[in-house]
């Protein structure tokens, strides 16, 4: 639930300063915030069944988002 929480507070954030005319240095950045987003409804999706394999493919997700998180707030 942190990891929702941290990524819906990065995208009101993001969205905030876009809206007031503040433009990423690189527009890859969108890119990245909007794979942030996708991806928690992926990972929800993923639990459906509950199985070993959805817990794993659980696991790479929230890494991937993670990596993500980490990107958006590296190049920030």
């Amino acid at each position: 639930m942190a990891t929702v929480g941290l990524v819906l507070l990065a995208a009101v954030v993001g969205a905030a300063r876009f809206a007031s005319g503040a433009r990423p240095a690189d527009s890859l950045l969108l890119l990245y915030g909007a794979v942030a987003i996708v991806l928690i409804p992926l990972a929800r999706s993923f639990r459906r069944g509950a199985s070993l394999r959805d817990g794993v493919l659980t696991l790479v997700t929230v890494v991937a988002l993670g990596g993500v998180l980490f990107r958006l707030f590296a190049t920030g």
